[in-house]
């Protein structure tokens, strides 16, 4: 029964009878304008272990190839075979073995470190997970080249079988072969793909995330960008991230993408880095740890799927949790060339001008391809922040300011579970997020440059992501979802929702202004003031 329909009588019989519970408020942390990569931590016995297990198993690889070639040599048509498949043999296995000596040696230089953690970023853990991909590319080519080499010799056979039987000549049956090596990696890897000289970012693994990090760190990509910069030394004024400086001529617009393609023995893919050389220059006013810091996060990532959302979407989310791969539709994508230059512009002023947002930072825009015997992809994507890195988040809302169709089913509870707007205001009674009045200060002034500015550019249908992490008494906010611009089919459809459905509630679809309005006043309301000993309740009130 609701309290505002009681008697005067019965509501002092209600408050008389009521327990009251202690308000915790929250101090607020928004989206942070610096991007910092905590790097992970290891033990030196941990990065020993794997340079030390890689190099013993290429030791036992190199030991079965090794007995095979002796029983190969020994075989009595050796020498008619010996010139085309044993010396191809023979350098790859002392191929192998040179390369398992040399990064073995880091590995006694890791013992005498008198240190025993080590972060990631730290050129001792570089150095061990580069001889850990060094040798398991050396073990991997031994392999593969010595299965073709035994798929060749087993088609020369075959051959030389046909012709005798063809010819009806006498002859003994030719029966010698080179057993084939079995490959320990899973295919996930993709270990066809060559290593760059410079590279030490981990393990590659077939998600969206390595596909791009792979790109990011090719010949190919440095190469498209210095013929990038060539074309464009002539230009006034030089690259830089205001909205005036980006050309609006489709020509223009096509030659701030950049383009890379390679393959392996498995696929072929194709990346496409929108407004890559922005993005790149966002990066580096945003990443503290750099450009690197940022692609070895990408390299390792995993399928995610978080309950509740209504975006139908697939994500990844990087093993650091320090990155979100989000997938973008048509319109999306078509919407975000537009509004780029004012993203850009408006991110780089409130760094530089310290002026409050909440919006999520999006670090990069891709077009991913990927194409095999079995399975094709393409899809458009973007790179953003994970809003709740290093913070222990228990409970989680996606907020557009709307009671209409946002409710998320709570039956089956999981650690990623989304709740929406329904779902805070039906649960108010019991768990009402107060903020300090200092923090509702900042709050409203935050939400008010973002929606503003998302307004002006045609913007809608963005969210607040709250999360509330109980053990430091803080809640996490930042605007997600803000590629969505207005269109002509949508005024159509928001005009005839207005004029016909009645009800108290706005329609779902809206102009970006009514937007921009509805999703402030319902953030106000959403997270109320609690008054402190410097503010009374009647100013508290006033928010």
């Amino acid at each position: 029964m609701s309290v505002w329909h009681l008697s005067f009588g019965k509501y002092l019989d209600y408050i008389a009878y009521s327990t009251f519970s202690k308000v915790r408020p929250y101090n607020v942390q928004f989206s942070p304008v610096q991007c910092r990569i905590v790097p992970n931590q290891y033990t030196k016995q941990a990065l020993l272990d794997g340079v030390t297990r890689m190099a013993s198993l290429a030791d036992d690889i190199v030991r079965t190839a090794e007995d095979r070639l002796a029983l190969f040599t020994k075989h009595d048509q050796y020498s008619q075979y010996a010139g085309t498949f044993h010396t191809v043999l023979r350098q790859v296995v002392d191929k192998c073995i040179a390369a398992i000596g040399e990064k073995r040696k880091y590995a006694e230089e890791l013992k005498c470190l008198d240190r025993n953690i080590i972060t990631s970023n730290d050129i001792y853990a570089v150095k061990a997970n580069e001889a850990l991909m060094h040798i398991r590319e050396a073990i991997y080519h031994l392999i593969t080249t010595w299965n073709d080499q035994s798929t060749v010799l087993a088609a020369t056979v075959r051959a030389v079988k046909k012709t005798v039987e063809d010819n009806g000549t006498a002859s003994e049956t030719t029966d010698i072969a080179l057993e084939r090596i079995d490959d320990p990696f899973p295919s996930y890897l993709h270990l066809g793909l060559k290593l760059q000289p410079r590279d030490s970012r981990g393990n590659y693994k077939p998600d969206i995330g390595s596909i791009i990090a792979y790109a990011l760190s090719s010949a190919d990509y440095e190469e498209n960008r210095r013929k990038q910069r060539e074309a464009a030394k002539g230009e006034q004024p030089p690259l830089n991230l205001n909205s005036t400086s980006v050309a609006q001529d489709e020509q223009s617009l096509a030659a701030e993408h950049l383009e890379i393609e390679f393959q392996d023995n498995q696929a072929s893919y194709y990346v496409k880095a929108y407004y890559a050389a922005r993005f790149r220059l966002l990066r580096k006013l945003l990443v503290t740890e750099g450009e690197e810091a940022f692609i070895r996060s990408l390299s390792q990532s995993t399928f995610w799927t978080p309950q509740g959302g209504k975006s139908g979407s697939f994500f990844y989310r990087t093993q650091d949790d320090r990155f979100v791969v989000k997938q973008m539709s048509r319109f999306e994508i078509q919407s975000f060339v537009e509004f780029a230059p004012h993203y850009f512009d408006y991110v780089k002023t409130a760094v530089v001008e310290n002026k409050l947002t909440t919006l999520c930072k999006v670090y990069g825009v891709f077009r991913v391809g990927y194409k095999s015997k079995t399975t094709q992809l393409k899809v458009d994507i973007l790179v953003m922040e994970y809003l709740f890195y290093k913070h222990n988040v228990n409970q989680v809302w996606d907020l557009k300011g709307s009671l209409r169709n946002r409710m998320a089913a709570t039956a089956k509870t999981t650690s990623d579970l989304v709740l929406l707007d329904e779902n805070l205001m039906k649960d108010l009674w019991n768990k009402q997020l107060y903020i300090y009045p200092h923090a509702k200060a900042a709050l409203n002034q935050a939400i008010s440059n973002d929606s503003h500015f998302l307004s002006s550019q045609h913007v809608m249908d963005y969210s607040l992501l709250a999360g509330v992490d109980e053990t430091n008494g803080e809640l996490i906010l930042g605007i997600v979802d803000y590629m969505r611009t207005y269109t002509l089919d949508k005024k159509l459809e928001s005009w005839v929702k207005i004029v016909a459905i009645p009800g108290a509630h706005l329609p779902t679809i809206l102009s970006p202004e009514m937007y921009c309005t509805r999703f402030s006043e319902a953030m106000d309301t959403y997270f109320p003031v609690v008054p402190d000993q410097w503010t009374g309740l009647a100013s508290a009130v006033s928010y």
